[in-house]
């Protein structure tokens, strides 16, 4: 059961009560003595697992909550609550939260044993209104959270974080703490009794697939008169359940089905945004850069043999592979003046449960004074997601797409104090709100591409979270 996970945490946290209180003690003093708030900040190492999924249900009553795994970096992130978030609006979104880093890092006070992670995300087109069911949403955010639990490797950290100021109390600080964990302790079915209960998922509604297609014939006629290279044409699709989806057992069926991918959860204004996306946007530890370019795409085959021959032929395809040259370019042009990076110049498969799609590794270092703000901001959106020309491309997203796309193909990432951390980009996802489920997927429309045939791909990609919400591939 959940429970028994937090009530391990209870007891760790006030074996840890004295160090815990010292800190709030020691920031109190702290914002005394320079008559400005602080926000303390807690790590206890604990000797316990890692909270399971079904935590996150309860700890949406302390919304916002982010959840992150990352298989491959074997490192899981929940974050809890916030003493700290700041909601961006404008095309300057990303910028804004660069600042609020920066503010955030001047009023931290209390252990240095580990850095907490600052978590945020932002609109796939900052600035443009938020319109159908992303109305509610920012452009952008950036949160400290109350309650973090940071596992790398087989090591679990628990942070806590609070805000206080001159007249703050050591001692009540510490029972609101104990008053959110009573809240995540309340007692959850495991996630097996839930998953089990029957519910019926329908699809509701659906970009109409003529006019998507005349989109995609409009727009391979405009690249051969020279207006483009590539645009990304998405579109969406909506779910109806007979009651109220749970994202955690999608979020749960998107980590088993697909456990090369980072898989995400963002509750925010009372809708639950998950995926499990094959793409990080960019790493920076010590300053070394890591990106991803993914662009081509073909399905996985019934079988190893079938699979082998869709890898060649998506290998020698004459489309993909110039698809995913002016992307791998577009990324390299991209982040000149802020990291030296090379790649190699043939892409390499990367197979995933669905898919498979032409993948290089693009590394290298950042430029002195440079940070991973900076990278996500001249790297967003790359061309795997907008096209190119890529001001000429959204424009043609905006005209021809006939939705907003809110956070979906828009940068989700974490980062610590001294600036290292990931973005990843936030695709193969869906917004959830109450029993309705809409999920995005795009195809990048080049020369010579193929109307039913990007149609297609993009049902390709909708099959991870269809088959979440309880829809199999056929």
């Amino acid at each position: 059961m959940a429970v028994d996970v937090i009530n391990s945490l209870m007891v760790n946290f006030l074996v840890y009560s004295r160090r815990v209180l010292g800190v709030f003690e020691s920031a109190i003093d702290e914002a005394k003595r320079t008559g400005e708030e602080r926000i303390a900040v807690a790590t206890l190492p604990i000797m316990g697992a890692f909270p399971e999924l079904g935590v996150i249900r309860q700890a949406s009553a302390i919304a916002p909550v982010f959840y992150v795994n990352d298989p491959i970096k074997n490192v899981e992130l929940l974050s809890v609550g916030a003493e700290k978030m700041r909601e961006f609006h404008g095309e300057d979104a990303i910028a804004k939260a660069r600042t609020a880093f920066m503010e955030y890092l001047s009023i931290q006070s209390g252990d240095e044993l580990v850095s907490p992670l600052f978590y945020g995300g932002f609109a796939f087109a900052p600035g443009n209104a938020r319109s159908g069911v992303w109305q509610k949403w920012p452009d952008g955010l950036w949160v400290w959270p109350r309650w973090q639990w940071v596992k790398e490797g087989g090591r679990v950290n628990l942070i806590v974080s609070h805000l206080v100021n001159a007249d703050s109390n050591a001692e009540d600080m510490f029972r609101d703490l104990q008053a959110d964990l009573q809240k995540m302790a309340l007692d959850q079915p495991p996630l097996q009794a839930v998953a089990a209960h029957s519910m019926q998922v329908a699809i509701e509604e659906s970009t109409d697939a003529n006019a998507w297609m005349r989109a995609v014939e409009d727009t391979v006629h405009d690249i051969k008169q020279g207006k483009y290279e590539k645009v990304v044409l998405a579109r969406k699709l909506t779910l109806k359940a007979d009651h109220d989806l749970d994202a955690i057992i999608g979020l749960a069926k998107l980590k088993s089905a697909n456990p090369t991918n980072v898989s995400f959860y963002l509750a925010y204004a009372d809708d639950v945004f998950v995926g499990s996306t094959p793409e990080r946007l960019v790493e920076t530890r010590n300053n070394q850069v890591a990106i991803d370019c993914l662009a081509g795409t073909a399905p996985r085959g019934q079988t190893d043999a079938e699979d082998d021959v869709v890898g060649k032929r998506l290998l020698e395809s004459t489309k993909d592979l110039y698809e995913h040259r002016l992307v791998r370019t577009g990324i390299l042009e991209s982040v000149e003046g802020v990291a030296k990076v090379s790649a190699p110049n043939v892409p390499m498969l990367r197979k995933l449960t669905h898919v498979q799609h032409l993948y290089t590794p693009i590394r290298g270092e950042l430029n002195q004074g440079k940070t991973l703000f900076d990278l996500v901001e001249s790297l967003h959106p790359t061309p795997a997601v907008s096209g190119l020309p890529n001001e000429l491309a959204k424009e043609a997203i905006l005209e021809r797409e006939g939705m907003d796309r809110g956070f979906y193909a828009g940068p989700i990432g974490w980062m610590d104090r001294d600036g290292n951390g990931t973005f990843v980009v936030a695709l193969r996802s869906g917004l959830i709100h109450a029993n309705k489920a809409t999920l995005f997927a795009g195809a990048g429309i080049v020369s010579d591409s193929n109307a039913e045939a990007e149609w297609q791909e993009t049902e390709w990609k909708f099959t991870p979270m269809k088959a979440s919400l309880g829809i199999e591939p056929k």
